[in-house]
């Protein structure tokens, strides 16, 4: 933080119950990266359901605004190039939703979502053509909690992510917790 212009990254999220299984959220993103300025903000919501003994399913729907920003008149380029003529920025606003659904049996879940549900474009397509736009991504999440100890639990996990235009991608993680309190994993 003490170089100048340093990337400078700041998030706020809460979320609150509103009714017995119902729950609301919101978060807040920012980032400041040189050029480049993004924002995000969102409204989150979920529902829980309980369907057996210590067993749950969960939905979740959220929608997000996001803002990007160039900052081209900050920028070590050709400002007289006819495709950057008469701009000092590149701009650009979009929505997204996102949507999760979750079954817990005491220490395992299953998670299916869309963390990017629509394909967006933006207006850096004009100059990019379409590299800054969003793309749909369809995430399958499963993990077991196991003791090991009194006080250490082994947490391993898979992700599958499949991003449209994109090649299958396998996260395989692992994490170590220590009296609920202290977590050391790899992914």
């Amino acid at each position: 933080s003490a170089i100048e212009g340093s990337p400078q990254t700041a998030r706020i999220n809460g979320n609150f119950r509103v009714y017995n299984n119902m729950y609301l959220g919101a978060d807040i993103y920012t980032d400041f990266a040189d050029i480049f300025y993004r924002l995000r903000a969102g409204l989150n919501y979920t529902y829980r359901l309980e369907i057996g003994n210590e067993q749950h399913l969960s939905f979740g729907l959220s929608g997000h605004f996001y803002q990007s920003v160039i900052r081209l008149d900050q920028a070590n380029v050709d400002l007289d190039d006819p495709v950057l003529r008469n701009l000092d920025r590149l701009f650009s606003s979009n929505y997204n939703a996102a949507f999760g659904l979750v079954y817990s049996n005491r220490d395992f879940y299953l998670a299916l979502g869309m963390p990017v549900m629509f394909r967006t474009k933006n207006a850096y397509e004009n100059v990019s053509s379409g590299n800054f736009a969003f793309e749909r991504a369809y995430d399958v999440y499963v993990t077991n909690s196991f003791s090991i100890h009194q006080n250490w639990q082994f947490q391993p996990g898979l992700l599958i992510r499949k991003t449209v235009n994109q090649p299958l991608i396998f996260d395989v993680s692992t994490l170590f917790v220590y009296n609920k309190h202290l977590w050391l994993g790899a992914l």
